[in-house]
């Protein structure tokens, strides 16, 4: 038996570079949160384009509590 079928038979699993279970569940919620903000960001940047920058500041000051 040469070395060379020894290391081919020997398998190293580096876990330090894969997820866990509970990691690859975070990173789906974390994406999904992603898209929501761009969406919603979106949807934003598109108002202000429409209604213009301080009608938009003006509305969302006069209805949001605790600014007075």
């Amino acid at each position: 038996m040469s070395g060379h079928e020894e290391n081919e038979s020997l398998k190293i699993v580096d876990t330090s570079d894969s997820l866990t279970k509970d990691e690859l569940q975070e990173l789906k919620r974390l994406a999904s949160l992603s898209k929501t903000a761009r969406t919603v960001i979106a949807v934003v940047i598109g108002a202000i384009m429409l209604v213009g920058g301080d009608k938009l500041l003006g509305f969302l000051q006069s209805h949001t509590p605790g600014s007075h």
